[in-house]
């Protein structure tokens, strides 16, 4: 019976140790889905500054071709005509890049959303996982402890001895 008990304690100790390793296991999957969405938000906030930046280089290169347009239509580079039309496609190229910035932005945001939610589900079943290791380490030196007997208490020392 004695050799029952000690087989039973270790093993119960064991699935102790065994659920604590998986809940940290959960716990660092968690904490690296955080981080990959981080990373995909800048990511997007890149990819965003770079569009934006295309989208200005289009507006300086529509605004070329209006000059070229204007030349080979025998019209004054300096007339108003030209002037406004070179206006109009550098207002729309910052117009076009300010909202390519705004819409990788909202992107951004909701990768980050997702990353403290990931975030935050880590801490949660971190503390679980400690709080059920203690609670199961408890129960486990209650059970033990309070069994009273030589037999129990042998039993206690081979597993303090196994650890």
């Amino acid at each position: 019976m004695c050799v029952v008990e000690a087989v039973n304690a270790v093993t119960e100790f064991m699935d102790l140790n065994q659920q604590k390793i998986k809940g940290n296991y959960y716990t660092q999957q968690l904490i690296n889905q955080g981080k990959e969405s981080e990373n995909n938000a800048a990511i997007v906030r890149q990819e965003g500054i770079e569009k934006a930046r295309r989208e200005k280089l289009n507006a300086i290169l529509n605004m070329a071709k209006t000059k070229t347009n204007a030349a080979s239509n025998n019209l004054a580079l300096s007339s108003e005509t030209v002037l406004n039309l070179e206006q109009d496609n550098l207002q729309e190229g910052k117009l076009n890049a300010l909202n390519t910035l705004k819409s990788s932005e909202r992107k951004a945001e909701q990768y980050i959303n997702s990353a403290n939610n990931y975030y935050q589900k880590a801490a949660l079943n971190s503390y679980q996982t400690k709080m059920n290791y203690r609670k199961g380490m408890i129960n486990f030196g209650t059970k033990t402890l309070l069994g009273g007997t030589s037999a129990n208490m042998s039993n206690l020392s081979m597993i303090a001895s196994l650890l």
